[in-house]
């Protein structure tokens, strides 16, 4: 939800008026695991079944949501409302993203914050970036950790000055109640 942070950001620079207009939003993600980009397509305001990911896999690790069920109608808001746009991109263009950003700029970015690169590239090649745009590319993250064996994993949700889960049939110590 970085993306969601940052459209905050920005939000916030304009009626501070500190920008003189929201930026346009490029959300991307790798080919090999894209059910936002297939819902975005579709026009479908929610990730349908045919849109999940089973079992994620591919290079980008921190960005390999097979369900992103949950930050999708965010993600779609704020793409709606900046004039934005969401794209897949292949392993191939994230390696190349990734040798561009070290040739030029000396620093090697995780295979996430290549994707990013390699998503303006492609809108570039299409013609979709006017050569005077100003561009700001967020090359924050790193690659994940694998997490160790979820088997049963449950939701939080806030309930006062406490968390409890969100499926009231599940207890879990020290949270609910």
């Amino acid at each position: 939800m970085g993306v969601w942070g940052a459209f905050k950001g920005a939000r916030e620079l304009h009626a501070l008026g500190r920008i003189d207009r929201l930026p346009r939003l490029l959300c991307v993600q790798q080919e090999s695991c894209a059910p936002m980009v297939s819902a975005w397509r579709d026009g479908s305001d929610r990730i349908r079944p045919e849109d999940i990911v089973p079992r994620p896999e591919g290079i980008a690790k921190a960005i390999l949501r097979g369900n992103p069920s949950r930050a999708y109608p965010y993600v779609r808001e704020i793409l709606l409302e900046s004039g934005g746009e969401l794209v897949s991109v292949s392993d191939r263009e994230i390696r190349e993203a990734r040798r561009l950003v070290e040739d030029l700029e000396g620093v090697s970015p995780c295979f996430a914050a290549a994707a990013a690169v390699a998503g303006l590239a492609q809108l570039g090649r299409r013609g979709e970036v006017p050569a005077d745009e100003t561009i700001l590319v967020n090359l924050t993250g790193r690659e994940r950790e694998e997490p160790a064996s979820i088997t049963d994993p449950h939701w939080l949700v806030r309930a006062g000055d406490r968390w409890i889960a969100e499926d009231p049939t599940h207890r879990i110590p020290g949270l609910s109640a």
